[in-house]
C-alpha cells in the first residue's frame, strides 16, 4: 500500500507470553518442616527455577530457613543482604 497524508490513531495491542510472576521471583529453598522447593518444582515443572541457580537469602519466622531470588535479581539479592 502507499502512504496516505490522512491522520489517524491506531490502537496496537502485543500480547507477550510469559513474564515475571511471584513464584519465580522468590522461591522457596531451604525448609526444615517441609520440602517446598520439591513442591514448587513439581507444580511449575518446566518452569521451575533450579535450586543451585537461585541467590539464597536467610528468613525468619517463615516456613522455610532460606528463600531463593531469581538469578538475574541480583541487585534485589544485595539490598536484602
Amino acid at each position: 500500500p502507499s502512504a496516505s497524508e490522512i491522520p489517524y490513531k491506531a490502537v496496537v495491542f502485543i500480547n507477550f507470553a510469559g513474564g515475571a510472576d511471584s513464584y519465580n521471583i522468590l522461591v522457596p529453598h531451604t525448609c526444615a518442616q517441609k520440602d517446598m522447593y520439591t513442591e514448587y518444582a513439581a507444580v511449575r515443572a518446566e518452569v521451575a527455577l533450579l535450586k543451585n541457580s537461585l541467590l539464597p537469602i536467610n528468613a525468619s519466622d517463615q516456613i522455610c530457613e532460606q528463600f531463593g531470588i531469581h538469578p538475574s535479581l541480583a541487585s534485589v539479592h544485595e539490598l536484602y543482604n
